[in-house]
């Protein structure tokens, strides 16, 4: 891409993202289908405005929580362990506990903090329910937040 097309490209995105339909899924197709197929930092960035657009119903873009799990996927896949994040929790938020469980454990292979603790939680939660049934919970937890430095104990 010239740097002339680079540089409309990029105005084009600061313009429209302060729009109220900033990716509003029918204006903007060309675009979305553009930035899906990019790996660089500034279309992962992007990848993931769509993602949150979709996951709040923000901007002109309908509340739809798969499309929000498909763009998440693709920054993901892209590199960027925060969206690993999201997209586990959004999975847990729909009853999709193995992605849940999936994405936390593959964001937290990526250092990703966020990740680390809400596993963590979740473990911790899974133990509160039955303390004598669920103990294996307990240690899940502890394991989980040793991977990223959460914990005291040696």
């Amino acid at each position: 891409m010239s740097n002339i097309k680079k540089i409309v490209f990029v105005l084009s995105f600061s313009f429209f993202s302060y729009s109220s339909s900033a990716f509003a899924p029918d204006g903007y197709a060309q675009i979305k289908e553009n930035i899906m197929h990019r790996t660089d930092a500034y279309a992962v960035k992007m990848q993931k405005q769509i993602a949150f657009n979709y996951e709040s119903g923000e901007n002109g873009f309908p509340l739809d929580k798969k499309s929000a799990l498909k763009w998440y996927l693709i920054a993901f896949n892209n590199g960027d362990s925060y969206s690993g994040y999201k997209y586990a929790v959004i999975s847990k938020d729909i009853g999709n506990i193995n992605d849940f469980l999936s994405f936390s454990e593959k964001s937290i292979s990526q250092n990703n903090k966020n990740a680390c603790f809400y596993l963590s939680n979740y473990y911790i939660d899974e133990y509160k329910k039955d303390l004598f049934l669920n103990k294996k919970y307990i240690y899940l937890a502890r394991d989980t937040l040793s991977k990223c430095g959460g914990t005291d104990q040696e």
